[in-house]
């Protein structure tokens, strides 16, 4: 148990579990608690990471075996730079979900914290889809100097024999959608507790 800051009535803990099920699940969770000076519970909060991390591992575990399998792999693609891009576009996204959801919750009173998650959820959500629709093309199709072309709407033209570099042109996609991702959800802390989820 942590405590993370001690204001003038209450004291804030944070607590990290992590446990196994009987059927050999691990179940990690955020908890956060509220004690007052007389050190009882004013209010608690908990969010399940165990589900969004395992579909990450699965999705993550597809992703690689796709990429490696003899038979779909490319002569010109390097193992190496493929899983360290994949290793690197996980790391982005946690930086978004759960990093900056949670940050951000932590500056916001109790009631508003649902609202704060929602919104990184939400434009997660929305900028993975407009990238695959049209921001992956705009941004990288064509030989425009600021924009790009529609070629690639909706990723037409990409293969798995399709590269960027020595990478695989999805998987460098993926990478820059996480940048594509982040970068609306810090406009987030500029009206945080300003604008409900609703």
């Amino acid at each position: 148990m942590i405590v993370i800051k001690i204001w003038s009535d209450f004291a804030y803990f944070f607590v990290f579990s992590a446990f196994f099920y009987p059927d050999n699940r691990i179940l990690l969770e955020w908890r956060a608690f509220c004690l007052d000076q007389n050190k009882k519970l004013v209010w608690a909060f908990s969010f399940d990471w165990g589900a969004f991390i395992m579909n990450f591992i699965r999705f993550a575990a597809a992703l690689a075996g796709i990429m490696l399998v003899p038979q779909m792999a490319h002569a010109a693609v390097d193992t190496g730079d493929s899983a360290w891009i994949l290793t690197s576009t996980a790391l982005v996204l946690f930086m978004t979900l759960p990093g900056l959801a949670l940050f951000y919750a932590g500056l916001v009173q109790a009631k508003n914290i649902v609202s704060v998650l929602m919104h990184h959820f939400a434009l997660a959500c929305l900028m993975s889809v407009l990238w695959v629709v049209a921001g992956y093309s705009l941004a990288f199709s064509g030989s425009g100097s600021w924009i790009g072309n529609l070629d690639n709407l909706m990723m037409a033209g990409i293969t798995s024999e399709s590269l960027s570099g020595t990478i695989p042109e999805s998987l460098f996609a993926a990478f820059q959608m996480t940048f594509a991702v982040i970068t609306p959800a810090l406009i987030i802390g500029a009206y945080v507790e300003r604008i409900k989820f609703s």
